[in-house]
């Protein structure tokens, strides 16, 4: 939401950051964050899916789900609009806790080790940070990544993630060890990648659909996208795509408003609003993919 304060002054949102507890007010950081850097935050959406889908034990439970595959759309705004109530209500009762509730429920139902929760969780925090650095408006202060840090290893706590490393550099050191033991090619990672790239060709702009492969692809860890099969663009061209990211990432300094290509697509989910309750997965007992790893996390909802 813009207001004339923020119009007029591009750092009102990182003043009131940096007035604020990085460990008491956790959530506000990270919300103001978020609205501070919407557009060069947008492509972490397509690597964080990407890094999900890199590991072939998590490809193996999301290809007999059938989410990913064939209800994609609305899994990624049901994934977008969850995390949007927690970040911007919390996680006491409320709307904010009613997203938790729903995330833990859907969780459950599926067979993920505690390994591959936490480099969700991981991934998450450091895709969110990596991209603000390098598209951001601004620079990155010390004060909201601690604050971000924080938010996030709340949240895992909420869904029972007991093992999030709890500094920036920690993290980087589990995501490099898990990329190296778990992150391989397999057929089903292409699958679920070309599925996924399919519908982002029709999200981005007319002009990028034809090379949203090779865009993203870019955008993306080049361990990953090993991993998905494809190749890594040549240095040229990822600069050029990293420049044109930066560039329309600049409009966040003045403009804090949801990115449209953001509200057009929750709009072709949910063209008349939604119901917290109503996102997600809703799979019946038969539909469950599998026995749990004995080590995995309960998901949770404190009440």
């Amino acid at each position: 939401m813009s207001t004339s304060s923020h119009d007029r002054d591009p750092y009102a949102l990182r003043d009131r950051i940096l007035a604020l507890d990085p460990v008491e007010n956790a959530r506000e950081i990270a919300h103001l964050f978020h609205r501070d850097f919407q557009r060069a935050l947008l492509p972490q959406i397509a690597t964080g899916f990407f890094a999900t889908i890199s590991p072939p034990r998590m490809t193996r439970i999301l290809i007999r789900t059938g989410e990913l595959e064939f209800r994609n759309r609305k899994r990624l705004v049901d994934q977008m609009l969850i995390h949007h109530e927690m970040l911007t209500h919390g996680f006491v009762p409320g709307r904010g806790r009613d997203a938790l509730r729903r995330m833990n429920e859907m969780h459950r139902k599926y067979a993920i080790t505690a390994e591959d929760f936490t480099a969700v969780s991981v991934e998450t925090t450091l895709g969110q940070l990596t991209a603000a650095r390098e598209y951001g408006w601004r620079e990155l202060t010390e004060h909201e990544v601690r604050g971000v840090v924080e938010f996030e290893r709340v949240q895992a706590l909420h869904m029972n993630i007991r093992d999030v490393p709890a500094t920036v550099a920690e993290m980087v050191a589990f995501r490099d060890d898990y990329f190296d033991r778990q992150v391989r090619f397999a057929p089903a990672n292409r699958r679920l990648a070309e599925s996924a790239l399919r519908l982002l060709a029709t999200v981005v702009p007319a002009h990028i659909a034809p090379r949203v492969e090779k865009v993203l692809m870019s955008l993306t860890d080049p361990r990953i996208v090993a991993a998905l099969g494809y190749d890594y663009p040549d240095a040229a061209y990822r600069e050029r795509v990293h420049r044109a990211t930066r560039e329309h990432a600049a409009q966040d300094a003045t403009d804090k408003r949801a990115p449209k290509v953001v509200l057009d697509l929750i709009a072709s989910v949910y063209p008349d609003g939604y119901e917290i309750d109503r996102l997600g997965t809703h799979l019946r007992a038969e539909e469950a993919s599998g026995p749990r790893d004995r080590n995995a996390p309960t998901p949770m909802c404190p009440v």
